[in-house]
C-alpha cells in the first residue's frame, strides 16, 4: 500500500515550485487511498488520515511566507476532515489491534474482553459512515482541487515574491520554526498534563513531515542521529496517547466486564510510557540540528 514518499526537490527549487511539489505528493497521497478507505479498509484509513496530517504540516512548513488567510482557511478545513478520519481511525484501532492485542497477552480474560466487540464494532461502522459521506462529498473535493490550483500560483505567498526565492535558502529557517515550536512545547515537560503532552506529540509530528519534505536537501546519513532521537520521543508519546485514547473509547462503550481489562491495560501502558518519556526527551534535546 502506498506511502508517503519524499517529493522530488532540488536545491535550485523556488520556494513556490517546492510548496507545489510537497502538496502535490500529499494530495496524491491521499488520493490513493480513497477508493479503499470508502471500502473501509483500516490501512487506507490509516494512510488518508496520514496524506491529511501531512498536508497541514506542509501548511506549518511554509507558514511564514504563505498568504495567511488562505493558508488558515485551507488548514480549518483539513483539521476538520481529518478529525472525522481519526475518528474511524481511532475505533478501527481499538478493534482490530487494542483488543485483540491484551486478549493476547492475557488469554485468561478473552471471553470479559469479547463482550466489547459488538459494541464497539456498532459504534466503529457509525464513524465509518461519517468518513464516507465526507470523502464523497463534492464540497471535499472542491477543497482538495482549490488547494492543488492554489499552491500553484504565486498568490499562495505573502508577499508574493516570495514565491522566487530559492528553497535552499530558506530550508533552515523553515525546519528552525518547526523546531522552535517542539522545544516550546516541551520545555515544561515533567509538569505537563495530557494535553500539553498531545500538542507536544503534534508538533514533533510536523517537524518529522518537514524533515521528510525536504529530505531531498540533505544528507541522510547526517540526518540519522537526529531522526532516530526523533523517532524514539513520538514512539513514546505514541504508546502514551494509545492508552489514552484506549480509556476513552472505552468509557463510550456500556460498562461491560471487558471495560475494567482495558483500563487497567491503559493504565499500566500509560504509566510505562511516562516513565520512559524523560530520557527520551533529554536524548532529543541534546540533538543538535543537522540542518
Amino acid at each position: 500500500m502506498r506511502k508517503a514518499e519524499p517529493p522530488p526537490l532540488s536545491v535550485g527549487d523556488t520556494l513556490g515550485k517546492s510548496l507545489r511539489l510537497v502538496l502535490a505528493e500529499g494530495l496524491d497521497h491521499l488520493d490513493a487511498h480513497r477508493t479503499d478507505a470508502l471500502a473501509g479498509v483500516p490501512e487506507a484509513i490509516h494512510q488518508a488520515r496520514v496524506a491529511l496530517r501531512r498536508l497541514r504540516s506542509a501548511l506549518k512548513l511554509f507558514r511564514r511566507h504563505l498568504n495567511p488567510a488562505a493558508r488558515d482557511g485551507f488548514n480549518d478545513a483539513l483539521r476538520g476532515f481529518g478529525r472525522t478520519l481519526g475518528d474511524a481511525r481511532d475505533w478501527d484501532v481499538f478493534v482490530t489491534e487494542t483488543v485483540p492485542g491484551v486478549k493476547k497477552a492475557q488469554p485468561g480474560l478473552a471471553d470479559a474482553l469479547t463482550t466489547l466487540l459488538e459494541p464497539a464494532e456498532r459504534a466503529r461502522m457509525q464513524r465509518h459512515a461519517a468518513m464516507r459521506a465526507l470523502l464523497e462529498d463534492a464540497r471535499t473535493d472542491a477543497v482538495l482541487h482549490d488547494i492543488r490550483d492554489w499552491s500553484a500560483e504565486p498568490i499562495a505567498f505573502f508577499p508574493r515574491k516570495m514565491a522566487g526565492r530559492l528553497i535552499e535558502q530558506e530550508a533552515a529557517p523553515l525546519l528552525d520554526g518547526l523546531a522552535r515550536t517542539v522545544r516550546r512545547r516541551g520545555s515544561r515537560l515533567p509538569e505537563q498534563d495530557d494535553e500539553e503532552r498531545h500538542a507536544l506529540r503534534k508538533a514533533l509530528k510536523s517537524l518529522r513531515y518537514g524533515i521528510e519534505m525536504l529530505e531531498a536537501l540533505h544528507d541522510r546519513e547526517t540526518a540519522k542521529p537526529y531522526r532516530q532521537a526523533l523517532s524514539r520521543l513520538q514512539e513514546d508519546l505514541g504508546q502514551l496517547n494509545d492508552a489514552i485514547a484506549a480509556a476513552e473509547l472505552v468509557h463510550r462503550l456500556p460498562d461491560l466486564p471487558g471495560r475494567a481489562v482495558i483500563e487497567a491495560w491503559a493504565a499500566d501502558r500509560r504509566q510505562t510510557a511516562l516513565e520512559e518519556l524523560p530520557a527520551a526527551w533529554t536524548q532529543f534535546r541534546a540533538m543538535p540540528s543537522f540542518w
